[in-house]
């Protein structure tokens, strides 16, 4: 009985303290509370990876190095110079990949996302561009395409990346990134 009692009376005592002590001690709960969950961005889930110019992939990778980094459940088309994937999204929403190899080396990437609507492709385009614009620079913008250029050496002299809102050409949302490498 009396430990009952020597129990109550701590918890009582330790509460009273905590309590009595004033605004000057902080309170975890209240911090938990403060901290911000990280917001759903479509361009990292889209892009996978930090490293290369997109999903991983580099300019001169082989077709075994891009097989490795995409899921062969989803690939559509296979060719010594083209690679296909098509990837299904919640809601009739998907997208595809194309990979085109030259000597067995890649030198071009195609990405096209179709989404349920224009609004859906305007925010992810924004999301997009500070992705890439955060990776690569500002870039530039011409007639509705955001273009980055791109590290390609030693493989190639120079390459670009392109970001473009085509929904308004297609009627429904629409997002295309393409990558190109020149010798």
């Amino acid at each position: 009985m009396q430990r009952k009692h020597l129990s109550a009376a701590l918890v009582a005592t330790s509460l009273f303290f905590v309590f009595s002590c004033g605004e000057n001690v902080p309170n975890p709960l209240l911090k938990l509370k403060k901290e911000k969950k990280k917001e759903f961005s479509g361009a990292e889930y889209l892009a996978k990876d930090t490293i290369g110019f997109f999903r991983g992939a580099e300019f001169g990778d082989e077709i075994g190095t891009i097989q490795q980094m995409e899921d062969d459940s989803f690939l559509v088309f296979q060719s010594p110079v083209l690679l296909k994937y098509e990837y299904t999204l919640p809601k009739e929403r998907r997208y595809q990949i194309e990979y085109t190899f030259k000597k067995n080396k890649l030198s071009s990437f195609k990405f096209d996302i179709f989404l349920a609507d224009e609004t859906e492709a305007e925010t992810l385009t924004k999301d997009l561009k500070n992705w890439f614009s955060k990776k690569n620079g500002d870039g530039v913008s011409d007639m509705g395409i955001q273009a980055w250029p791109i590290d390609a050496k030693p493989n190639y002299e120079e390459a670009y990346l392109e970001l473009k809102d085509e929904s308004a050409e297609f009627g429904y949302g629409k997002v295309n990134i393409t990558a190109y490498a020149i010798r």
